[in-house]
């Protein structure tokens, strides 16, 4: 399925086209291998890969390449991807779980430190919170930052903001990376603590790290437990210089550890 990506320290991603075609219609696509740079055209997803009940098994499929070869993915990046398929033209898309080859450690290190700079070049960040059964009239499927707004109630917002999609970890880094954001001030005091932070509006340095972690340990999660410390280095203007890239051929113990040392040895 995955073509090798430059060794040649070329900032190289695999973007998904995503094939013209009805609602209905299986799901084809083509791997396409492109330079990152600014002001590139793709959309880029925002997502969590299991559903609201928890579901992450990757049981549902969508086609690849012109032979049409079978890709497995989880039923939300199934529907996620449904619901950005345009009828009328293709879409250049990225997905980290179909653009990344994550079996492939070496890969999946380099990928996930250009994280940052994927969601800050694509013209769009895609956000998919589910099709699911909150009965709240006026909740979003769908939110394109910066112009959708929504008027609902405090027990509605409340609802909201509790999806599995604002429990993220990941999340953090591509709302915080996209060209901008835009929230519902009257919401301030009932969404999580950090879309609420200063570093959704400019980047940290790397001394407010430890006040990362705080503000993500509670009410973020991650499939791999790695990542609630991994998927922070993004947000950090200086990390690459200080030596934060994440390495998955690192146990959670030593992952812990060298947070915490970071975090200590950096306090401002």
């Amino acid at each position: 399925v995955y073509a090798p990506l430059s060794k040649n320290h070329v900032k190289e991603i695999r973007l998904l086209r995503l094939l013209k075609a009805g609602f209905n219609d299986a799901i084809h696509g083509e791997l396409v291998i492109a330079p990152l740079q600014d002001q590139m055209a793709f959309t880029a997803l925002s997502y969590t890969w299991a559903d609201e009940d928890g579901d992450s098994s990757r049981n549902s499929a969508i086609y690849l390449g012109r032979h049409w070869d079978m890709f497995p993915v989880t039923q939300n990046c199934a529907a996620a991807l449904r619901r950005m398929r345009l009828h009328d033209r293709d879409l250049m898309v990225w997905v980290d779980a179909i653009c990344i080859d994550q079996g492939n450690h070496v890969e999946r290190n380099h990928q996930v430190g250009l994280m940052t700079e994927v969601y800050s070049c694509a013209q769009e960040v895609f956000v998919y919170l589910g099709d699911g059964r909150l009965e709240i009239s006026s909740m979003l499927t769908k939110v394109r930052w910066p112009k959708e707004r929504a008027t609902i109630t405090l027990a509605a917002a409340q609802r909201f903001f509790s999806l599995a999609y604002f429990s993220r970890i990941w999340v953090v880094q591509e709302v915080a990376n996209a060209k901008s954001v835009s929230l519902v001030p009257s919401f301030a005091t009932h969404v999580p603590g950090w879309i609420k932070a200063e570093y959704t509006k400019s980047k940290p340095s790397c001394q407010d790290f430890a006040q990362l972690l705080l503000d993500t340990s509670t009410s973020t999660h991650a499939s791999d437990p790695r990542d609630s410390v991994f998927a922070l280095f993004g947000l950090a203007k200086d990390s690459g210089s200080q030596g934060l890239v994440a390495d998955y051929t690192l146990t959670l113990p030593e992952v812990y550890i060298g947070a915490a040392a970071f975090a200590i040895l950096n306090l401002g």
